[in-house]
């Protein structure tokens, strides 16, 4: 397993009134193995962008104190991705697709102590993501699709890849041809490299929802679905949700999840039972994820050990200072000034 995150709760707003407050993301658990592509499939509004950002560590404020995101033990230096649906817009446009790779290689390993040849981490970028009719062209007169691809193999142009790579939407606005070489090009990653793909993405097709290992279907902050998805009519069928040969079970789930999940019993019935198959499902690897909390809290430990030895030093200083100034005679005069000049400083 790469990472798992257990009853993730997201909310925004002011924690001062609980009037402002909004729960985007509610008791959200699942996980990802490695080298696998993963599918996060919802409406607007229904929490994927949100969750990605929660995994990928840039939200954490508004995560509630039950929420646990844990990461493999077998790898200490974990690095993430995250790749924006809108990163594509900031391209410089007057660069070829060739010298856009260069420099971001140059940039990406400026501090790396291997010598890197630049122009071969490019060419082999610009091969696995089908870039070579491209190569020397201007980046401004690029199609959507291509932009996409270009703007995956920047993020992958450091010498240390991601062990995980999120990335928002990646065929939003696309052709259907253009989406399919899009996730042609996720899915190859993940079999050339040690790493796993999750993505958002809206309403995928059959050939691209039959390509991902795994999905995590979301309806308004609520996951009600989270599997293979060979294994997702059955389940919609245990929660009367039927659909005809010629649909697809995926097309039938987003529609019926697109109605209030508060009145409709079936997505309630979903919503109930994944969360109960996630608890069972994660019961059995308890132990594991008690230790890799601990590991993980005694690494940070190990890395803040200066700022925690500066802070003992510092209270010990001060407490001894305190208790001698209690001591004198003139013992409040002196702790007035010792507490004022703590304050201003």
């Amino acid at each position: 397993m790469l990472i798992t995150w257990l009853n993730i709760d997201y909310t925004v707003g002011s924690s001062l009134t609980k009037s402002s407050q909004k729960t985007i993301l509610h008791n959200i658990s699942g996980c990802i193995e490695l080298k696998t592509i993963n599918g996060l499939i919802g409406a607007s509004g229904s929490g994927k962008t949100n969750l990605l950002k929660c995994l990928n560590g840039f939200q954490q404020k508004g995560l509630s104190s039950r929420s646990t995101i844990v990461y493999n033990k077998n790898i200490v230096d974990f690095k993430s991705c995250f790749i924006s649906q809108f990163q594509s817009n900031c391209l410089h446009q007057l660069l070829t697709v060739n010298q856009s790779l260069i420099y971001s290689s140059k940039l990406k390993n400026s501090c790396h102590s291997q010598q890197i040849d630049h122009q071969n981490n490019v060419d082999l970028l610009i091969e696995q993501f089908l870039l070579n009719d491209i190569k020397n062209s201007i980046v401004g007169t690029c199609s959507g699709g291509e932009l996409k691809r270009l703007s995956i193999a920047i993020e992958l142009t450091a010498h240390s890849k991601p062990y995980l790579l999120c990335i928002d939407e990646p065929t939003t606005g696309l052709d259907s041809n253009a989406a399919q070489l899009v996730m042609n090009c996720l899915y190859n990653l993940t079999l050339n490299h040690n790493m796993s793909i999750l993505t958002s993405i809206h309403q995928p097709n059959t050939d691209i929802f039959d390509m991902f290992d795994s999905i995590h279907v979301l309806s308004k902050g609520f996951v009600i679905f989270t599997g293979k998805p060979q294994e997702l009519k059955d389940f919609m069928s245990e929660s009367n949700i039927t659909c005809d040969t010629n649909e697809s079970p995926i097309e039938v789930l987003l529609k019926v999840s697109a109605n209030d999940n508060n009145n409709d019993s079936r997505i309630k019935h979903m919503i109930d039972k994944t969360s109960e198959l996630n608890t069972h499902r994660f019961m059995a690897e308890t132990n594991n994820i008690y230790y890799l909390i601990a590991r993980r809290i005694r690494i940070q430990y190990i890395i803040q050990w200066k700022t925690l030895l500066a802070e003992t030093v510092f209270h010990i200083m001060f407490a001894t200072i305190v208790m001698f100034a209690i001591n004198d005679d003139n013992w409040l005069k002196s702790l007035t000034t010792i507490i004022a000049t703590y304050i201003i400083h």
